[in-house]
């Protein structure tokens, strides 16, 4: 979602999944995106920058972002499905996104922080421009977690809104 105008609150909900948060300070204008493991294959970032980039002019260095709470790669294991579908979308398959499962063969550690951390970094987004909320849902029971809760999880409420005085 995207929009520029004040007062309007963009809602993302997760229950693991990465909420991203973006603010164009000089276009003033707002950007909020789900990334679980398909939007993140599928480049969903690097689209929404491209958006921004081509209907509102901005600058990717201009953006700044916010990573919120979202499953860590400690935690999300993955099968070799999920591996192939970042494989046709010509991620590196390399042991920062992907670890061996140290017990399973067959399955994968992912981590959605570091892919679409990469997505920004090479659309020109500057590093220090990246705020993460470093919190795993899986591993705090304050935290709801589809993962962990199954049907019983509730979603964390992720929102972002231009001030209208700002």
């Amino acid at each position: 979602m995207i929009s520029s105008r004040p007062g309007l609150l963009l809602i993302i909900k997760t229950a693991d999944c990465l909420p991203v948060l973006m603010v164009d300070p000089q276009k003033k204008i707002i950007a909020a995106a789900h990334c679980g493991w398909r939007g993140t294959a599928a480049r969903l970032l690097a689209k929404v920058i491209l958006t921004l980039v081509d209907v509102f002019d901005s600058k990717p260095q201009d953006l700044k972002l916010a990573f919120g709470p979202c499953i860590s790669p400690q935690c999300y294991e993955v099968g070799e499905d999920v591996r192939q579908v970042f494989a046709q979308a010509r991620f590196s398959l390399n042991e920062d996104l992907f670890r061996p499962h140290p017990e399973k063969l067959g399955h994968f550690l992912l981590d959605l922080r570091f892919a679409n951390r990469t997505q920004l970094l090479a659309a020109g987004v500057k590093p220090e421009n990246i705020q993460e909320v470093d919190i795993c849902p899986h591993c705090h029971p304050d935290f709801t977690s589809w993962r962990r809760d199954k049907n019983l999880a509730g979603r964390l409420l992720n929102f972002i809104s231009l001030n209208p005085s700002f």
